[in-house]
């Protein structure tokens, strides 16, 4: 296994070589700031690895949404794929909506399905995130993914969920996607 000249390693932690922190050995990407760690090989994690120079994605910008937290009976939730013409409608009120990647091997599919928008080239676990509503409030958390879940440009810690207002950007792996609230409810006149 070769590590990068900048990668610290001890027996269970790996230091990155641009804020400090420790993480698990086989993180791919830094827990705290998101800058790439390690040049070995994730053939066994079924996720592409994102060890290429992405430059635009290296950055840990911090987007400031000041957008409406209340998801209201009747709204869709909608996610368009950045850098793409892709538009994904979605009804959380039914049910909590896995995000990720189908699996060829087991034909198991999840609720917003990635493959086909380059899932596999952006990093995006087979079962990366989970939208849930409760109390008209939209949460995201990430399902301890390969390659991290980010919300408004800061790392989600796994199996925690974290409230999305209209407008945040998730980004799983090196997919950004912004999020809406959409009501068919129209203004007064129109």
């Amino acid at each position: 296994m070769a590590d990068t000249p900048d990668v610290k390693r001890n027996d269970n932690s790996l230091t990155c070589h641009v804020c400090g922190h420790k993480n698990l050995v086989g993180t791919l990407m830094c827990d705290n700031c998101g800058a790439m760690l390690t040049t070995e090989t994730r053939v066994n994690y079924g996720t592409r690895d994102l060890r290429e120079a992405m430059p635009e994605f290296q950055q840990n910008d911090v987007f400031d949404t000041s957008g409406t937290g209340d998801f209201r009976e009747g709204m869709r939730l909608v996610l368009e794929i950045e850098d793409t013409e892709s538009r994904l409608e979605l009804d959380p009120s039914r049910r909590d909506l896995v995000v990720g990647r189908r699996d060829p091997v087991s034909r198991r599919k999840p609720d917003v399905d990635l493959e086909d928008h380059e899932g596999y080239r952006h990093g995006v676990s087979r079962k990366h995130a989970m939208f849930t509503l409760m109390n008209q409030q939209l949460s995201l958390q990430d399902y301890g993914s390969a390659n991290g879940t980010y919300l408004n440009g800061i790392r989600l810690p796994a199996h925690q969920a974290h409230k999305v207002h209209n407008g945040d950007v998730m980004r799983l792996g090196h997919m950004a996607i912004r999020i809406y609230f959409v009501s068919d409810d129209k203004p007064d006149g129109e």
